[in-house]
């Protein structure tokens, strides 16, 4: 994981399965080379892989900066939260950003899966008025 950290600039956590109180499976992928701007397309991303963390070492493994310990402490963590960690900044307003931008001077960490989930629930209604391409062809 600390290659995966120093290589990326940018990694894509999701909390993807609670084991047990004290054990947390998480997918890490990181941006894909090259990128200078991003958006959490499906594109943007490397392959994933697994990492155990516990309560000892989430912090680290995530990459959540000591001044947002506090806001994320390990009993908040829950299945499905997709976060951002790395040399990243946000375009526009964090809460609904444009997109971000690689190569900040410093380390950040945002929580984005209010972001995913509205990609996702605007993937799904374009689908359902043909606007997307048919998944096999007739």
């Amino acid at each position: 994981m600390k290659k995966l950290r120093e290589q990326a600039l940018v990694l894509r956590l999701t909390v993807d399965e609670k084991l047990s109180d004290d054990l947390i499976r998480l997918l890490v992928c990181p941006l894909a080379a090259g990128k200078d701007e991003f958006k959490d397309e499906t594109g943007d991303w490397e392959a994933e892989s697994e990492v155990l963390v516990g309560p000892g070492n989430y912090k680290k493994v995530m990459g959540i900066t000591e001044d947002l310990a506090e806001k994320y402490p390990w009993e908040m963590l829950k299945e499905g939260q997709v976060f951002l960690s790395g040399r990243f900044g946000v375009r526009g307003d964090e809460k609904s950003p444009s997109g971000f931008t690689v190569g900040s001077e410093e380390r950040n960490f945002l929580r984005i899966d209010d972001i995913v989930r509205k990609r996702i629930k605007k993937l799904y209604f374009d689908a359902l008025e043909g606007g997307g391409k048919p998944c096999r062809k007739e």
